[in-house]
């Protein structure tokens, strides 16, 4: 919800204070790393996000953390910039940024060095210095192909909070659910606000692989507008385990 208008960002810091809570949670956040790929292949491990745009034909679908304006701009570093420029007018970049952290940021595009990757990385490192609290940032390992333009990042100890991240409390049906998930071979089908399940059934049948319908019908713990269950959705799907 990028929005900036009162009522949503009161909505928004509602939603947030309903799943995390009000008390801040001290850590040690791992700024995030990027690697480049001439090809990716689907499920992406839980510890790497897809940031970039794939080519024609590919399993992989566009990344909410692509750079918009590759296809526009005339020059990477352009592109660079008004990717910049973009994400600092986002007023949810907070939210934006957090799932970031401590992953590895996979991307397929043609210039490495000049990657938006890099700004992603650099956002990161600065939206944790100024962040509520004292912790130190782990420092990464950067990628070979990224030396040519590295963010600017340093060892001190810098101010962080749980902004960054607070841990959601997983119930025995959603651990039990992803678990599923993630055991199925390739990418599955995946019924939401299932009902009865038919489609599910049905796919089922003709050999398809299937993950478990979700629906508080049928199992109360999967109510989508609990926002720490629609969040642990989102992290299936951003996890590239479902046919979408």
């Amino acid at each position: 919800m990028p929005s900036g208008i009162g009522g949503i960002a009161e909505a928004r810091e509602e939603v947030i204070a309903a799943c995390f809570g009000d008390g801040w949670v001290e850590y040690e956040p791992k700024l995030p790393i990027v690697e480049h790929h001439a090809h990716l292949e689907l499920p992406l491990d839980t510890s790497s996000v897809y940031i970039g745009v794939p080519s024609f034909g590919s399993e992989l679908r566009p990344s909410q953390w692509c750079n918009p304006f590759d296809a526009m701009s005339p020059s990477a570093g352009t592109a660079s910039d008004l990717y910049e420029d973009w994400l600092n007018d986002r007023a949810d970049l907070e939210y934006f940024l957090r799932p970031l952290f401590g992953k590895t940021l996979r991307c397929t595009c043609e210039s490495p060095g000049r990657c938006h990757g890099a700004v992603l990385v650099r956002m990161c490192h600065d939206f944790a210095q100024k962040a509520r609290g004292k912790q130190k940032v782990i420092q990464p390992t950067p990628d070979e192909d990224d030396k040519e333009d590295p963010p600017t990042q340093t060892g001190t100890d810098t101010v962080v909070s749980s902004e960054i991240s607070r841990a959601i409390t997983m119930t025995e049906e959603w651990t039990q659910l992803v678990s599923k998930i993630r055991g199925l071979s390739g990418r599955c089908f995946w019924e939401v606000f299932a009902g009865s399940a038919i489609l599910t059934e049905r796919f089922h049948e003709n050999g398809l692989p299937t993950a478990p319908p979700v629906d508080i019908a049928t199992q109360p713990t999967f109510d989508l507008l609990n926002p720490c269950f629609l969040a642990v959705v989102l992290g299936v799907l951003l996890e590239g385990r479902v046919l979408l």
